[in-house]
């Protein structure tokens, strides 16, 4: 009976300390999920603030291209005799239509633009994408022929003081978003036209239903600065926007939020100071899907963090130097297949246009910064195993980039070949035949290897990579079109040519003649075609001549256009073309030692001021001292021993090294602050100078 009895008081005890510790466990659940669900509805109420700073970034983004489309309209300007037009003969030239045609593909281009036109007050005349007229007839025109509206039209838009983006409300109560730019001409102070971009409304409230999420809780709209709505989302109910604005105080520079029983909502000024957005979402919508399931699955995805992390921060002490070793050699591997792909897509895609390979290199993190570049093909079709290939490609591009500062290696595998795509800042040494060494000594086999052209352009990849094809096969035995490649050829010379007269190397381009004789204008058996192409030698060197000839203000045009004319064979034509290019060689030389020395500084300057900026490269600095890009690089490396794409990274990885000793950011926000345009092109050249990641870099300074 007393064993019994103590039989029963154990039992007691056991379910007491078992009721005890379920309820112990209930009571941490019913916690942890009540500060879980509270989370969750602060984090989908902070989702409103996100979205205001997604849309105001993103349509300020496509404000930002409209205001690029202006300076590139300014930049035009600069180069037509419009800008100074004193007489309406002007307007019917042919530099006023090529302007008109200019604005009409900046409107098909850019969705956002509804028009787009410049106005010359001192004639009342327009020339814009509907062509040339004087103001009222360019108003009848884009308004179906009615009259009506067009003096507040021209009083208030075509004659205000005011620049930037601003507001102009039409007879329909509507509001109508443009933005106006005064044009300088040449070095006059005074304005002589203004520019003007009317934005599409539609276009605009479609931008704004990309920014919102489509789950119907949520809507957006921009007003003005006199509070009245210019645009709102696409979506079939509107909230009571007037009942709404009211629970906003006045209008400051942050972030400003209202929260009620029925709406959370934020309102953000945007960066061009002239509107703002609001988001308000319904709060029962926002907040329905929180359900006690989700609950318990955040509380299990929290102990499991915990004890992941817990079990991650055990091993990384114990193993710390191979998991760094690991990470170092997955970021790098990561880095390469991003090359990797890029490249084979701009093959594949056979693109042309330098600005889809550069949007396509972007997305990529990739970007091509330096001057010339060169394919190198090598046959590893002996080798089945694609991950042996794979190393044998990122060892020796590590290994030559390590060995050169200033060559980026892009490689592919395309079928039984290796393609290495080099890009670098000189054509003094050429890194391909130290490629082929590397590689031929990583994998320790003699190969055939190929080397293409030297080339200048991303838009040639293509067409370089496909000659080069041809020729490898050829090479290898392999069957393949040679008269094809022979065109090939021809083209690529005279593009090289071409290149050599927009970069005004004309001792260069006199040198090229005899070959470009040959292999473009006589490989053709057509008579006719082979005249053709002559007449095209011939045309652009005159038009190079007249170019100096304005600019030195000489007169070798005629002169030497008799001669041509005397010229009665295709030697004659050769020798007279090699003849003018020589000429212009010694015309061309102007910059003297103390020219070279203020443009070394002026080059310096502009990167120091600018590296952290992310459209600094060669063709900005060459359009700001006006001279070519591979001048730019030459005189700069004569003075300092290194590229300039060299120093200005060099800056940006010192400067970045700096943020980090002080300041507590992230490595995307460190890449965007020294003026990298991605966090991986911004890793990959941290790296390459620092030998190590600047994650890696930042633990260590900390």
């Amino acid at each position: 009976m007393l064993q019994q009895l103590r039989l029963s008081k154990l039992g007691k005890h056991w379910i007491l300390s078992l009721i005890a510790g379920f309820l112990l466990i209930f009571c941490s659940l019913f916690v942890v999920n009540m500060k879980a669900v509270h989370l969750m509805q602060n984090d989908k109420i902070q989702e409103s603030e996100k979205i205001t700073d997604t849309a105001r970034r993103s349509v300020d983004h496509y404000l930002f291209t409209l205001k690029e489309s202006a300076s590139e309209l300014m930049l035009n300007n600069q180069n037509m005799a419009l800008q100074s037009a004193e007489d309406r003969k002007e307007f019917v030239s042919a530099s006023s239509y090529r302007y008109s045609e200019l604005m009409y593909n900046i409107k098909m281009a850019n969705a956002l633009v509804e028009d787009i036109y410049i106005y010359y007050p001192m004639q009342d005349y327009i020339v814009g994408t509907e062509g040339n007229y004087l103001s009222k007839s360019y108003f009848l025109l884009c308004n179906h022929l009615m009259e009506e509206g067009y003096s507040a039209w021209k009083e208030e838009v075509l004659e205000s003081e005011r620049t930037g983006f601003f507001f102009e409300e039409q007879e329909e109560g509507e509001q109508k978003l443009y933005f106006r730019q005064r044009m300088p001409a040449g070095l006059e102070r005074e304005s002589v036209s203004v520019l003007i971009i009317c934005v599409d409304g539609a276009e605009f409230a479609r931008l704004l239903d990309m920014t919102l999420p489509h789950d119907g809780s949520t809507s957006i709209a921009v007003f003005n600065n006199e509070n009245e709505l210019y645009q709102e989302s696409i979506e079939e109910e509107a909230p009571p926007w007037e009942e709404i604005f009211p629970l906003f105080g006045s209008m400051g520079n942050g972030m400003q939020e209202i929260q009620d029983k029925a709406y959370i909502g934020w309102r953000m000024l945007s960066d061009y100071g002239t509107f703002y957005y609001v988001v308000i979402s319904d709060r029962a919508a926002l907040l329905s899907h929180l359900s006690p399931i989700q609950h318990l699955l955040i509380v299990g995805i929290l102990l499991c963090t915990a004890a992941g992390l817990t079990l991650s921060v055990f091993l990384s002490f114990k193993h710390y130097m191979s998991v760094e070793k690991t990470i170092n050699s997955l970021n790098e591997k990561v880095i390469w297949n991003l090359k990797e792909n890029m490249l084979i897509d701009v093959l594949n895609q056979r693109l042309t246009d330098e600005s889809s390979i550069k949007i396509l290199l972007q997305a990529s993190g990739i970007t091509l910064d330096y001057i010339y570049y060169r394919f190198l093909l090598a046959d590893v079709s002996f080798e089945k195993n694609k991950s042996q290939i794979k190393e044998w490609i990122l060892n020796s591009g590590k290994i030559l980039e390590q060995e050169y500062g200033s060559v980026d290696v892009i490689p592919a595998v395309i079928g039984g070949r290796v393609v290495f795509l080099l890009n670098y800042d000189t054509s003094e040494y050429d890194p391909a035949s130290r490629l082929k060494e590397i590689f031929q000594k990583v994998c320790r086999i003699c190969m055939i290897v190929k080397y293409s052209e030297e080339f200048m352009s991303p838009a040639q990849m293509a067409l370089i990579y496909e000659q080069t094809v041809l020729l490898f096969q050829e090479q290898l035995g392999q069957t393949g079109d040679m008269s094809y490649v022979q065109d090939k050829e021809g083209e690529i010379l005279l593009e090289r040519w071409r290149k050599t007269l927009v970069f005004r190397e004309y001792a260069n381009g006199a040198e090229m003649i005899p070959e470009l004789m040959d292999k473009y204008v006589a490989s053709s058996p057509d008579s006719y075609i082979r005249m053709s192409r002559q007449y095209t030698l011939v045309n652009e060197t005159l038009q190079a001549l007249e170019s100096e000839d304005e600019k030195h203000h000489t007169v070798l045009f005629t002169s030497y256009l008799d001669k041509m004319k005397n010229c009665t064979g295709v030697q004659e034509v050769s020798k007279c073309i090699q003849e003018i290019l020589k000429r212009l060689e010694q015309l061309n030389s102007q910059y003297t030692t103390n020219q070279k020395d203020r443009l070394v500084y002026r080059i310096k300057r502009i990167i120091e001021e600018n590296y952290n900026q992310h459209y600094l490269g060669l063709n900005y600095i060459s359009e700001q001292v006006n001279v070519s890009t591979s001048y730019v690089s030459k005189v700069f490396k004569e003075e300092y021993g290194m590229g300039v794409v060299e120093y200005m990274n060099w800056l940006r990885i010192d400067n970045a090294k700096k943020i980090m000793r002080t300041q507590q950011l992230t490595v995307k926000e460190i890449a965007e602050k020294v003026g990298f345009t991605s966090d991986i092109h911004f890793i990959r050249i941290f790296k390459k100078y620092e030998n190590t990641t600047p994650g890696v870099y930042q633990k260590q300074s900390r």
